[in-house]
């Protein structure tokens, strides 16, 4: 699981923790790639969080996006699978920014990904 950090009041400094559990997602990618993938729009991400942040500075919660990636490496979809973030702008801007990843080809099938991340205030 990824941890967005941000704080309303200034500009973070420090760089996030990130932590995801153990994920099986067979031969087609490694969660390596994966995470080195989801990460590359991190930035994005927290800006969205701290758009949130400014309405409402105690804001936090679980993402969990469904990412399916097509042989190709294009995202067939993104969906956001759970939320416990108490704001749709903010989730619905997420799954925008990681709408635009492009992974590489996959050697397999499609790919289902459930990528959780946790946005703390």
């Amino acid at each position: 699981m990824d941890v967005v950090e941000g704080s309303p009041r200034a500009p973070v400094r420090r760089v996030p923790h990130f932590v995801m559990p153990p994920v099986t997602v067979g031969p087609a990618v490694s969660v390596v790639v994966i995470r080195r993938v989801v990460r590359s729009r991190m930035e994005e991400m927290r800006r969205c969080y701290r758009s949130g942040l400014r309405r409402s500075p105690t804001l936090g919660g679980r993402v969990t996006l469904e990412i399916v990636v097509q042989p190709s490496g294009a995202l067939q979809r993104v969906t956001i699978k759970s939320t416990t973030l108490a704001d749709p702008a903010v989730t619905s801007c997420v799954a925008h920014a990681v709408g635009t990843l492009v992974f590489p080809r996959l050697s397999a099938g499609s790919l289902v990904i459930d990528y959780p991340l946790l946005f703390v205030p």
